[in-house]
């Protein structure tokens, strides 16, 4: 199987994204600070209500909670993006933006841009993965390839990530 597609920045930002959506450690830390957070206002908002006596500064310290556990998770998302589009605008990225292709046999798989290619044997894939647009393929914790389904010029998207697993189980040892 072959696949021909075009990457740009908006799918490395994806790729990151899904990445830091899939981290158990972020998932820990997002919840830790949602939630902490949250709870830091209510314990505030008791303890200046017991002093003051007024309930106002309960209402203020449960509307801070409760628009601090709906607004951040859209807000970190929104900044994490920002994040990483000014990461990648650092550097030099032609190496993994433009046209690419990625080729499966029976030894692996080969992913070749316009200045680089890169075989891995099929234990080396860890993962695979696949949303509604985009096919994630791991090839260590923090560095796999991307495919944006809407960007295919030659080859079936959608069917890849299964031609991988097919692969993938066909090279485990019985």
């Amino acid at each position: 199987m072959e696949i021909e597609y075009t990457v740009d920045e908006s799918d490395l930002v994806r790729f990151a994204e899904h990445h830091l959506d899939g981290s158990p450690s972020v998932r820990r830390s997002r919840r830790t600070l949602r939630y902490g957070l949250a709870l830091a206002f209510l314990l505030w908002a008791a303890f200046v209500t017991g002093i003051s006596g007024s309930l106002r500064h309960s209402w203020i310290g449960l509307g801070l909670a409760v628009v601090w556990v709906f607004a951040l998770p859209p807000y970190l998302r929104w900044r994490y993006r920002q994040q990483i589009t000014w990461q990648l605008r650092e550097g030099d990225n032609r190496a993994l933006l433009g046209p690419q292709r990625i080729t499966l046999g029976p030894d692996g798989l080969t992913h070749a841009t316009q200045l680089l290619e890169i075989s891995a044997r099929w234990p080396a894939v860890q993962t695979v993965a696949a949303d509604e647009e985009h096919t994630f393929i791991y090839l260590a914790s923090h560095f796999g390839i991307v495919v944006p389904h809407r960007k295919v010029s030659r080859g079936d998207a959608r069917a890849l990530a299964d031609e991988i697993r097919r692969w993938r189980a066909q090279s485990q040892p019985a």
